[in-house]
C-alpha cells in the first residue's frame, strides 16, 4: 500500500549532534576565560591603585612639612620684626 509519509505533528527535535557539543564548549570556554581576564584587570588595577595611594602618602608628608616650615619661617619673621621694633 503506501508508506506512512512524515509525522504531521511537529514538536522539539531532541537530537543532539556535533554543533551543539561545539557551542556549548565554546560557550563555556568564553564564560571561564571572561572570568579570568576580568581577574587579571582587576588585580592589575588594585596594584595600580596601590601605587597611587603610596604615592599620595608620601605627597601628604611633603605638603605638612611645606606647612610646617611655612608657619615656623611666619614665626621667625614675627620675631625679628619685633626684635627690629625694640
Amino acid at each position: 500500500m503506501s508508506d506512512p509519509g512524515p509525522n504531521p505533528k511537529r514538536g522539539f527535535d531532541l537530537t543532539f549532534n556535533l554543533g551543539h557539543v561545539i557551542i556549548i564548549a565554546s560557550t563555556a570556554v568564553g564564560i571561564v576565560g571572561s572570568h579570568y581576564v576580568a581577574d587579571y584587570r582587576l588585580a592589575a588595577l588594585e596594584r595600580q591603585n596601590a601605587a597611587i595611594e603610596a604615592k599620595l602618602d608620601r605627597f601628604t608628608l611633603l605638603i605638612i612639612d611645606a606647612a610646617v616650615t611655612a608657619q615656623r619661617l611666619k614665626e621667625v619673621e614675627r620675631r625679628l620684626d619685633l626684635a627690629e621694633k625694640r
